[in-house]
């Protein structure tokens, strides 16, 4: 585990893990900015099916989250910084379906939904 491990025990995850609650056959959507697949990340886990950026993002540090709070899901991450990456991620939603989709908005974008 990461450097998240001391948070991740508090929130009691290995107790759940230990009773098969791992995330196992769920695909979770992380919608943010510029995703980015660090050369550690399993691409068997963690996909960027519309872009990939070049440097660790918010969305890195979320899908990695995401990955050790569920470590049998698959975390596909999207762009949803702007009108154009939102309607390309909707439209991937929508023929791909998903599981679970977590959204980080700032300020900014929020007022637009």
């Amino acid at each position: 585990m990461s450097n998240n491990a001391s948070k991740l025990t508090k929130c009691g995850l290995a107790e759940y893990h230990a009773a098969g609650l791992d995330g196992r056959g769920l695909t979770v959507a992380v919608l943010d900015e510029q995703p980015y697949i660090r050369p550690t990340m399993d691409r068997e886990i963690f996909s960027a099916p519309l872009s990939e950026g070049r440097e660790a993002t918010h969305a890195s540090n979320v899908a990695q989250v995401v990955h050790e709070a569920a470590p049998g899901a698959k975390v596909v991450m999207l762009p949803f910084m702007n009108y154009a990456d939102r309607k390309a991620a909707i439209a991937w939603l929508q023929n791909h379906p998903v599981d679970i989709i977590n959204m980080s908005l700032n300020l900014a974008t929020a007022d637009e939904f």
